[in-house]
Order: C-alpha cells, then structure tokens, then sequence
C-alpha cells in the first residue's frame, strides 16, 4: 500500500502547532515568543505564527546555533 503524505499549506500557525513542528514543549514555544526570537501575531484571543517567520527562525537562529556548537570540535 501507498502512503500520501499531506502538505500542511497554511499560512498560519498556533503556537501548539509551532511546537509540535519544532519538537518543542508549549512553555519553551511561548518562550521563544515572549524572546522575540519567533515573531507572531495576534488574531482575537490567539497568538499565531506565520509559517514564513518560523521557516526564517530555523534558517537562522537554529543554523546560527548549531555552527556555534559544533565550532569547537
């Protein structure tokens, strides 16, 4: 059997939704956000992410991370 693997295409995220792409726990995501390291919006009641700012924080902050680390091996 096949299997399809479906393509998230929306443009915003929850924040529960940003922590489970990250494999992050909910209090170190709204760390993040509260760090301003991951921008977001306010909709209403909720704080979204858009996918284009959580892409640009992995580019980022992550990469700029694991260079710092991986620097003194």
């Amino acid at each position: 059997m096949k299997e399809t693997q479906q393509i998230d295409t929306r443009i915003l995220l929850s924040v529960r939704e940003m922590a489970g792409e990250l494999g992050i726990g909910l209090t170190f995501a709204w760390k993040l956000i509260g760090d301003k390291r991951i921008r977001s919006v306010r909709l209403g009641r909720r704080r979204m992410i858009l996918r284009d700012d959580l892409s640009s924080f992995i580019e980022h902050d992550l990469k700029g991370q694991h260079t710092a680390l991986t620097a003194d091996y």
